[in-house]
């Protein structure tokens, strides 16, 4: 296996581990509720902060200056969404994440202004589409819990 293809490995085994973090919960219409924005308090930053030192690990990305952390987040979290529908392989996935990454950090090193999580959406679909990217016929979502989207359960 190419060292590209171990990365790739790697990062969805990544994506894919929700052990650590708590179980993902279904929204209104069947999408998985979303975690708060707010990176400000532990648990949630600890994680944030920890799963973005680990994809940048695997992908071999330099790592992310703490402020760019929670765009890198809500990029990272609208993307596994994606991700665990079947709707974009691991190997896109890799490839827009790194895009997106190394994009802010020349376009905008200190993350100011920080893009909405509504805009980091808009910014994913529109690579999606840029990219023509189509989800595999043959491609099964993976089970339920699998994939990493909630991080703060619901009071």
């Amino acid at each position: 296996m190419s060292s590209f293809g171990w990365r790739i490995g790697w990062l969805v085994a990544l994506i894919g581990s929700g052990s650590a973090l708590a179980s993902p919960a279904p929204g209104q219409e069947g999408r998985w509720r979303e975690p708060p924005a707010d990176l400000s308090t532990p648990p949630a930053s600890t994680v944030a902060h920890e799963t973005i030192r680990t994809v940048h690990q695997i992908l071999l990305l330099p790592g992310a200056p703490p402020e760019l952390v929670p765009e890198l987040w809500d990029y990272y979290l609208l993307l596994s969404e994606r991700a665990a529908t079947g709707e974009v392989s691991p190997g896109w996935a890799a490839y827009l994440y790194t895009n997106y990454f190394l994009d802010l950090l020349q376009q905008r090193p200190t993350g100011i202004p920080r893009k909405s999580r509504e805009e980091v959406r808009q910014h994913l679909q529109a690579s999606i589409e840029y990219y023509n990217i189509r989800k595999r016929p043959d491609a099964r979502p993976a089970p339920f819990g699998h994939w990493v989207y909630q991080v703060i359960p619901s009071h």
